[in-house]
């Protein structure tokens, strides 16, 4: 199950929510508490337990609505709403359209491999234009040397090779009660690079990837193993140097966005990871099979031979020669000028992002 993301979801707390299966409300903390069931992850009736989690979440997003609709009619509707959606789980996802500027946490667990286009990749997919901008969590930090400044010029390529960005600490808390600063020296090339070159990275730009993964929320709200399906998934396309889009399926009730034929049309292959059902998307996935596209469901045996599998599909390789069009021209001397670092994410942000031999 994926934490409900907040306290009362996980403990013995008086909480009332109405069981629509059986047609009557329940205390459901009472409930845990006379089974001394300490947490709700560990009640048995997982039925029970997923209409719960349910109620939490859809009083949570009605919850939202109301105070930042609140919070825009006192300070105007150019008033920014930000938040934090840790690792832009599926919990945190319903609420992701509410805010202006989309922030996470990016978990130990995935840092310092890196790896994360998957979740900046999503995130967008659901927030569309709206900024979205990662951090290394308050565990990561507290394990990170001001010496590891080369991890954050990774962290920063593939952040924005993925339509993120990245936020860079000053004094930034850690676990333990510590502090770091990241050395300015060692990433102002990078940064006023960006600056001054916004056209690497903020161009209008058109996705060149023939390959689409498709993320069903109703898959992956109650069951972490799907979850965890997505991530392994993109992790391996990234991995194989693939590129991809995510398509957002929401579950049709707290979050109501569908997927058309036409938006898998610009697809030669669609792929649905581990245990991700796509019910609500059948009637267009069924139309796109009709018409000759290519559905993959991967399996989490077999999400480490993405790159055969889709090369067994037929066609070309799946990462062939894929370049970025751009706006505006890049000055010859970056585009040449391999051992500038600045150039060198300039080249990553290519590679990463559409596997371009450079």
């Amino acid at each position: 199950m994926w934490p409900a993301g907040c306290n009362c979801a996980m403990t013995t707390g008086a909480s009332t929510c109405r069981v629509t299966s059986r047609g009557s409300s329940l205390d459901y903390g009472r409930y845990l508490a006379t089974r001394g069931i300490k947490s709700a992850y560990d009640d048995p009736n997982r039925e029970l337990l997923q209409e719960y989690l349910r109620f939490m979440y859809s009083s949570r997003l009605s919850y939202l609505k109301t105070l930042i609709g609140q919070a825009k009619e006192e300070g105007g509707s150019n008033l920014a709403i930000a938040g934090n959606a840790y690792q832009f789980g599926p919990s945190y996802q319903p609420i992701l359209p509410l805010l202006d500027i989309v922030f996470s946490e990016l978990p130990e667990a995935t840092l310092p491999e890196g790896k994360q286009a998957g979740l900046y990749l999503l995130a967008k997919a659901i927030v569309g234009p709206k900024p979205v901008v990662g951090f290394p969590d308050i565990f990561t930090l507290a394990k990170l040397s001001p010496q590891d400044y080369g991890l954050w010029r990774h962290w920063l390529a593939e952040a924005l090779s993925a339509g993120g960005t990245l936020m860079l600490p000053y004094k930034a808390f850690t676990m333990g009660g510590g502090t770091f600063t990241l050395p300015a020296a060692e990433i102002a090339p990078y940064t006023r690079f960006l600056r001054t070159h916004p056209e690497v990275y903020t161009a209008e730009v058109k996705s060149l990837a023939r390959v689409a993964v498709l993320y069903d929320l109703s898959s992956t709200l109650f069951n972490w193993d799907a979850w965890q399906g997505y991530l392994s998934l993109t992790k391996a396309l990234q991995e194989n140097h693939i590129p991809y889009d995510v398509l957002f399926l929401g579950d049709g009730e707290l979050v109501t966005r569908g997927v058309s034929r036409e938006d898998l049309q610009r697809y030669s292959a669609v792929l649905l990871p581990s245990l991700h059902k796509g019910l609500a998307a059948e009637e267009s996935l069924s139309a796109y099979a009709a018409s000759g596209g290519k559905i993959l469901r991967v399996e989490s045996g077999t999400v480490g031979q993405i790159g055969s599998l889709l090369q067994a599909m037929g066609g070309k390789s799946w990462s062939e020669d894929r370049r970025l069009t751009v706006s505006r021209r890049v000055p010859l001397r970056y585009a040449l000028g391999r051992d500038h670092p600045p150039c060198q994410l300039r080249l990553r942000l290519f590679a990463a992002r559409l596997s371009a031999p450079i």
